[in-house]
């Protein structure tokens, strides 16, 4: 056995989403083979499933997403606008984001996907 294994889900191990008919026993199978497994769940609400011994389940993530979700729209698009994620898929398909649905669905994904790099950087 050997590593450590990072899995991000949208609920696992909670009972909000239809996930764990698959992660339940790919999980348990995998428990076996590595050292240790950390769950990032994103939503936190439900049951929490049973789990091997050497998983954990770090809620830190879906905290950090709960709480970005929570701020105003004008500071997530703000926040968006000045990701490189952001400028690098706006010109590469310009053409996409021609409405305001689209544009703001994109600020507010890169500024979410900037928040989520910088916690993923201080677990190193």
């Amino acid at each position: 056995m050997q590593g450590v294994l990072h899995i991000f889900t949208l609920s696992y191990p909670y009972s909000i989403g239809k996930e764990d008919s698959f992660i339940s026993n790919e999980l348990f199978y995998l428990s076996k083979k590595i050292d240790k497994i950390i769950v990032y769940p994103t939503l936190v609400e439900g049951e929490k499933a049973v789990l091997p011994e050497n998983c954990e389940v770090n809620t830190n993530y879906a905290y950090l997403l709960k709480n970005y979700n929570n701020k105003n729209f004008i500071y997530r698009i703000t926040y968006g606008f000045f990701s490189l994620f952001f400028w690098k898929e706006f010109l590469k398909n310009i053409k996409t984001y021609n409405s305001f649905v689209n544009l703001t669905g994109l600020l507010i994904l890169s500024g979410a996907l900037k928040k989520s790099v910088r916690w993923l950087n201080k677990l190193n």
